[in-house]
């Protein structure tokens, strides 16, 4: 299993679990602190999964959310 995840969450403790969860499933996993480093990230890479946390310090996650969906959009055409 390949899979890449990247976890979007301003508490370092939340992305800590859930990155050693997701790796002792067999997941590769990547983090992000706010929803700019989230879309830097993601215009570099392609992730299967990407879990985002609603109030990050930058933006909302539906904002995110909405962005990541205009640049997956963008690659399509």
């Amino acid at each position: 299993m390949n899979e890449v995840v990247l976890i979007v969450d301003d508490d370092i403790s939340v992305l800590r679990t859930f990155s050693k969860l997701l790796q002792k499933a067999g997941y590769v996993t990547e983090t992000a602190e706010t929803g700019k480093e989230a879309i830097e990230k993601i215009s570099k890479r392609f992730y299967d999964v990407v879990l985002i946390d609603f109030l990050l310090p930058d933006m909302d996650g539906i904002n995110l959310l909405e962005k990541i969906s205009d640049h997956c959009l963008t690659l399509l055409k």
